[in-house]
């Protein structure tokens, strides 16, 4: 397994997010190919009530196991959206930075981290909750899930497969 330094990491980290900065600059309506996948922002990442218990309804869950999820993604989006929030206000900071005429870099590596851990808060946030929802469920039902997720991948790598014949 190969090992990288922290230096290497963060400036791979600040230059990625720069590109993505000046990639928005370049297209202000912040459309952008894949960004309906990523995590912290697109249509896919909001991952409501609804679309949660659609995703569950083969497990057939009962009225209790419904009304617990739907406090579960509550909680989680009060707990989110001052991280949201601060996602934000630091990608239009890094969007400012990269439309200076000077490069700060170190003001570049700071909003870069800044990011990065409020990513990585999200992501925590995320597997909270997903862990808390699995929790509900009875052995039966985290056995089917599984199996759901199993059936997920191979339709996905079936997908991929034939996307490159």
């Amino acid at each position: 397994m190969m090992k990288f330094s922290t230096r290497s990491v963060t400036l791979f980290a600040a230059m990625m997010t720069v590109f993505l900065s000046l990639n928005l600059a370049a297209n202000p309506s912040g459309k952008q190919g894949h960004s309906k996948h990523s995590y912290a922002g697109g249509k896919h990442s909001k991952m409501t009530v609804k679309r949660i218990l659609k995703h569950l309804e083969p497990l057939n869950l009962s009225k209790e196991q419904v009304k617990s999820v739907k406090q579960i993604v509550k909680s989680g989006k009060e707990l989110s959206k001052p991280l949201r929030k601060s996602l934000k206000q630091q990608h239009k900071n890094l969007k400012m930075l990269g439309k200076s005429d000077a490069i700060d870099e170190q003001a570049i590596r700071d909003t870069s981290q800044q990011i990065a851990a409020i990513k990585a808060d999200l992501m925590i946030l995320h597997m909270n909750k997903k862990q808390q929802i699995r929790a509900l469920l009875n052995e039966q039902q985290q056995a089917q899930l599984l199996e759901m997720k199993q059936q997920r991948r191979a339709m996905k790598q079936k997908h991929r497969t034939d996307d490159n014949s």
